[in-house]
This record gives C-alpha cells, sequence and structure tokens, in this order.
C-alpha cells in the first residue's frame, strides 16, 4: 500500500479507514447542501442575494486558504492538522443546525468551509504520502468513493426533514460524526509519530525553487485557462440553486422528494461519468470541456422551460455523465501546462474558479432577485457556454497555428 516502510501496514490501514470515513461523512454533508437550501433560505427569510452570499463566502475562504497552502501545507504535520480540521469542521456542522440568526449562520457557515477546506487540501495530500508511487489510483478511487457516497445525500436529507421538520438534525448528525472521526484520528496521530508528513521527506533536497511566475502568468495557456475557470464558475450557480428553482416554480410540480431526486440523478451520473472518462485513455481534456460545456449549457438552458420532471431527470442524467469528470479534466490541463510546477499552476486554477464563483455568483443572485429567478439561472448557462471561448483560443487554436 505505502512506500514508507517507517509506517506501519496497520497504522497506515486505520489511517487510510479515517480518510475514507472523513470523505463519507463530507459526500453527505456537501451533497445535502442543495436540498436544504429552500428550508434555510424559508427559515431566514433570505432574498436571493441574501442566499448568494453562502457560495461567495465559501469561494471568498476558499481562495484565501488556497494561497496560504501553498506556503504552509508541506511544512506541517498534515495528518494531525487533518484530524484538527475535522474537529473544527464538525464544530462548525453542529453550531450551524442550531442558529437562530441568519448572521450565526453565515459565521459557522464560513468556519465550516474554511475547515472543510483544511481537511481536503491535507487529507489528499495524506493520502498521497501513504500511498507513494501509486498514489494516482489510490486517489481516483477516493473520490469516486466521495461521489458513490454523495449519491444517497439529496434523498435522505429529504426524507430526513420531511420526517422530523428540521433541516439543523441534518448537520447536527454530520457535525457530530465528524468530532468523533477528528478525535479518533488525532488520536492514531499522536500515538503513531510515523504518520507525521514531515518525517516522510527528510532526505529531500534544501535547494531553493524559483517557480517561474512570469512565464506562468505570460503563458498563452495559462491565460486562457484562467479565464476559462473564471467564466466556467457561473455554471455552478445552475448546480447549487436548482433544488430551491425547482420548488419555487411550481412546488405542487417538483416536490421536495422529486427535486432531491433530480439532484441525486446527477450525483450519479457523476460518479458513472468519473468510472467512464478514466477508461478513455485517448481522450483530450480540452476536447472534453468544449463538448460538455456546449451540450450541458443547451441542455440546462432548455430544462428551464420545460416543467416536466422527468425531462428534468433525463437531461440532469445526461448532464451528470458528461461533465462530470470535469474537475479532473481542469487538473490535467493546468498539470500539463508547467509540469515541473503543477501545485502552483492547480493553485492558480483554483483561484480564478473561486474568483469567478465570488463575482458571478453574487451577481446572478442580484439578477434572479430584480429580474427573475430564470433569468439568473439562465445567465448561469450562458456562462457555461461562452467558457468554451477561452478553450478554443488557447488549445484548438493555437494547434491550427502551430
Amino acid at each position: 500500500m505505502n512506500t514508507t516502510p517507517d509506517i506501519p501496514k496497520r497504522v497506515t490501514k486505520m489511517a487510510v479507514t479515517y480518510c475514507y470515513l472523513l470523505m463519507l461523512v463530507m459526500a453527505i454533508a456537501q451533497q445535502m447542501y442543495s436540498t436544504l437550501l429552500p428550508y434555510i433560505k424559508e427559515q431566514y427569510n433570505l432574498t436571493l442575494t441574501q442566499t448568494s452570499y453562502m457560495s461567495v463566502i465559501s469561494s471568498a475562504l476558499s481562495a484565501v486558504f488556497t494561497v496560504v497552502s501553498m506556503v504552509i501545507s508541506d511544512r506541517l504535520n498534515k495528518a494531525l492538522f487533518t484530524s484538527l480540521g475535522c474537529i473544527a469542521y464538525g464544530a462548525a456542522m453542529f453550531m450551524m443546525g442550531n442558529s437562530p440568526y441568519y448572521f450565526l449562520f453565515l459565521c459557522f457557515f464560513a468556519l465550516m468551509n474554511l475547515a472543510r477546506n483544511v481537511v481536503n487540501d491535507l487529507s489528499t495530500s495524506v493520502m498521497s504520502d501513504l500511498y507513494g508511487e501509486n498514489r494516482g489510483a489510490a486517489i481516483s478511487k477516493w473520490y469516486a468513493f466521495f461521489s458513490l457516497c454523495g449519491m444517497i445525500a439529496p434523498i435522505s436529507a429529504a426524507w430526513l426533514v420531511l420526517k422530523t421538520g428540521s433541516w439543523g438534525i441534518h448537520y447536527m448528525i454530520c457535525g457530530t460524526a465528524y468530532i468523533l472521526i477528528g478525535i479518533l484520528f488525532m488520536l492514531l496521530t499522536v500515538r503513531n509519530p510515523s504518520l507525521d508528513s514531515r518525517r516522510l521527506h527528510v532526505e529531500d533536497t534544501k535547494e531553493k525553487i524559483v517557480i517561474p511566475f512570469k512565464e506562468i502568468f505570460t503563458s498563452r495557456e495559462m491565460i486562457c485557462l484562467i479565464i476559462y475557470n473564471f467564466v466556467v464558475a457561473g455554471s455552478y450557480y445552475h448546480t447549487n440553486m436548482i433544488n430551491s428553482y425547482l420548488t419555487t416554480w411550481d412546488p405542487a410540480v417538483f416536490t421536495v422528494s422529486i427535486a432531491a431526486g433530480i439532484v441525486t440523478a446527477h450525483s450519479v451520473a457523476i460518479a458513472g461519468s468519473r468510472v467512464i472518462f478514466a477508461a478513455l485513455r485517448r481522450v483530450k481534456a480540452e476536447d472534453v470541456l468544449i463538448f460538455s460545456s456546449v451540450l450541458s449549457a443547451v441542455l440546462q438552458g432548455a430544462a428551464l422551460f420545460i416543467k416536466v420532471p422527468a425531462v428534468w431527470f433525463a437531461m440532469f442524467l445526461i448532464v451528470g455523465l458528461v461533465t462530470g469528470a470535469n474537475y479532473t479534466f481542469r487538473i490535467v490541463l493546468a498539470c500539463n501546462a508547467f509540469p515541473k510546477f503543477s501545485a502552483t499552476t492547480i493553485a492558480i486554477s483554483t483561484l480564478s474558479l473561486s474568483a469567478g464563483t465570488v463575482v458571478i455568483h453574487y451577481l446572478l443572485g442580484v439578477i434572479s432577485d430584480n429580474i427573475g429567478y430564470k433569468t439568473g439561472m439562465m445567465g448561469s448557462c450562458l456562462f457555461l457556454l461562452f467558457s468554451v471561448v477561452p478553450l478554443i483560443i488557447g488549445y484548438k487554436l493555437k494547434k491550427k497555428e502551430g
């Protein structure tokens, strides 16, 4: 399993088990958000602009963490800080479920997203360290597990909220689970110093590495990839708000259960997509991104005018199948641009995506409030459609010119 002989196999297996457990609960916590959003919006009597603050806060904190992570992550005991992040993540979720005011909810929501970024990034590094040369296959399976776990979240969240009448209980349950996982992981880390990630690289060279930021930021491919990530961020507004949009559009046709089922179908398709594209080794990342973006934009835009649940199920199954692996392909393009500085290019891509989410989601929230919900959702589809322009300029036209 691992290529670090100083870590006992038993300890490695336990560490991997905790990583899978934290991914299980994280998947449920993230995927239930869109199902619970209408109830959160109703309890706090929020406008669509106020609702968009959650996406803005999430992306802003993600951007801040990405910058900090570039500097300090490899200097930390990543396993220990992963466990601390789990405890903070769990505590924030638990308090969110008990927040009487929206301001308090936002504060704990901000803490939750910051802690989630810590857990997600550091636990990925932990898995990478544990598996060594086999990290690629291991992390792919780990994220596939995340997708599979996420499929149960929308339906289970809808069922539980209908049974209990409370959305907060979901966050309280997930929060409690995360605190327990964090405590157990911390005990494992404290009792086994071999898990300290700083011990895994003691023989690495100490020569200072100069990152060619000027070359990176003036590279045609990177410029186009940065623009693409910024623009494509607008498409996530449609995904995040779909449950709220459907139940607001016509609650008699799109009940909570039906809307949750559509989100679940989308999650199932995403999981299938990652398996399918992993087997297609000869596909080009830019070709998949262009094709999937155009097709998804057309299907999602058309669905906004069709008040038939079966059509939404079918369309979102297709959208999930063609876009499920897009995150991976964006990472591939970032790595291919400057292979020796892939961590830097990935971080830059993440920052541009976060910046796009902050700006565009706020804009679409204002449009939805002042012009119409459908207009805001259609705007999200248009951003997805136009995101292919920088990809065509940066990759397809470059090849023709060459």
